[in-house]
């Protein structure tokens, strides 16, 4: 097998493993996730799973690492079509916070991976830092910033813990009009 088929299947085999992660937690929460399950779930044998995970914690992080990965296309993405000027990625970051999530709609599944994982808070961490960058350019204060980046934030998990508002457009329209404005 040459080296870029070697690839794709690894890949393919990873992508197969989360999924099958993902679709365990959101049915049986993190508990669930054991390495037996996630191989059964995914229709590979648990030294398969082992081969490219050595372990339920490596599992989790690189879960972690997707789900941030994800998140940042889909950011990125939205940054392609914002126009030019003031807290461009932080404007794309507000629209994809609001947008539905592909990966993990349950957020508790999701607090769950950091409180049992200290890495995956690391990864969050280094994650949280990567964006602080990108928005440090965007021409908006730090104090400012953070508030719109929380709010957002705060969507983000209430519309995954089932908090349903009826003004939801209102927030995003008046976070944006927060970006614009000088202060």
């Amino acid at each position: 097998m040459n080296e870029n088929k070697k690839q794709a299947a690894t890949t393919h085999a990873r992508q197969q493993l989360l999924h099958a992660t993902v679709e365990i937690a959101r049915l049986q929460g993190i508990s669930g996730v054991t390495l037996d399950a996630v191989a059964k779930q995914a229709g590979m044998s648990k030294g398969g799973l082992l081969h490219h995970f050595p372990s339920k914690n490596a599992l989790v992080e690189a879960l972690v690492r997707h789900m941030m990965t994800q998140f940042f296309e889909r950011v990125n993405a939205i940054y392609e079509r914002e126009p030019e000027g003031r807290g461009r990625w932080l404007r794309a970051y507000v629209r994809a916070s609001f947008e539905p999530e592909p990966i993990l709609q349950d957020v508790r599944t999701v607090l769950a991976m950091f409180i049992e994982n200290p890495i995956a808070m690391q990864i969050a961490q280094e994650d949280a830092d990567q964006w602080m960058v990108r928005f440090t350019g965007d021409g908006i204060s730090p104090a400012r910033l953070k508030i719109i980046q929380r709010a957002a934030d705060a969507q983000w998990v209430e519309s995954r813990v089932g908090v349903e508002t009826s003004d939801t457009q209102d927030i995003l329209d008046e976070l944006m009009l927060m970006i614009q404005q000088e202060g």
